[in-house]
């Protein structure tokens, strides 16, 4: 599998390693093993659910630690890049866009991993981070930091056949996972299980939920799954009548 970018964390050498703070012995924090494998597909575990009456992990209450500051590292970078920004020729309101009536998804940078080509109807985007707005069903209108991978082997998803008018995004998707297997409403992940070397079967723990990522068109498309309901696409940008693509706060797209 091909490497992914991990920006803004990562190696800061070719063939270097990192961790976080609680990452190893004695803590064992398992959020780098799990969204940030450069080589490997992110979990996107974006709450941990405690559950009365289940054992609780000290390697649990570690990853709630270690996923808040994932979040705010990637919330005041998507600010650094964002802040300041101006277009000649339209208003732009900040980053972060969306609430339940209309979602967004805004990435960490305006300047790569979205592309688009308004005479072509195509838009292109990168595998990376979005800050994604969760409709009704999924979230009440929360934002939660979600990793987009992309196609196959995180390569970029194309929009086609896009006209004026649509809007691009995601729609958002949960699922629950425990580290039991044949447990009802739940997916099975064996790497939840109890990292403390218990031996046999491990109790039932923390519940982690995953958000998924769906490529979905507001409007129309040729190879991407539409809708009419705008409440179920948390978007990236959109053509405009002015034959410019943009992003949802107004700031150009850049060309692909």
């Amino acid at each position: 599998m091909a490497e992914r970018s991990l920006i803004p964390f990562g190696k800061g050498q070719p063939g270097g390693q990192f961790s976080f703070p609680l990452s190893s012995f004695p803590y064992y924090a398992r959020t780098v093993n799990q969204e940030l494998q450069a080589t490997g597909l992110p979990k996107n575990y974006t709450f941990t659910g405690f559950v009365p009456g289940y054992p609780l992990q000290a390697s649990e209450l570690n990853e709630v630690q270690e996923r808040f500051f994932l979040n705010q590292t990637l919330t005041t970078t998507m600010m650094s890049n964002w802040g300041g920004l101006v277009a000649p020729d339209a208003d732009v309101s900040g980053p972060g866009w969306g609430d339940v009536t209309a979602p967004g998804a805004c990435p960490v940078s305006p300047t790569t991993g979205v592309r688009g080509s308004f005479s072509s109807g195509v838009i292109e985007v990168d595998p990376g981070w979005f800050l994604v707005t969760l409709p009704d069903d999924v979230g009440g209108g929360l934002k939660q930091w979600v990793y987009f991978e992309g196609t196959g082997d995180f390569g970029t998803y194309r929009y086609e056949g896009i006209n004026s008018g649509s809007a691009v995004g995601f729609s958002v998707t949960k699922q629950y996972f425990l580290a039991n297997e044949n447990v009802e409403g739940f997916e099975f992940d064996p790497d939840l299980a109890d990292n403390s070397s218990l031996e046999g079967t491990p109790p039932l723990g923390a519940v982690r939920v995953k958000l998924v990522l769906t490529p979905v068109v507001f409007g129309t498309s040729t190879n991407t799954a539409s809708t009419n309901d705008r409440t179920r696409v948390s978007a990236i940008c959109s053509p405009n009548n002015d034959q410019t693509i943009r992003f949802i706060n107004n700031y150009l797209v850049d060309t692909a």
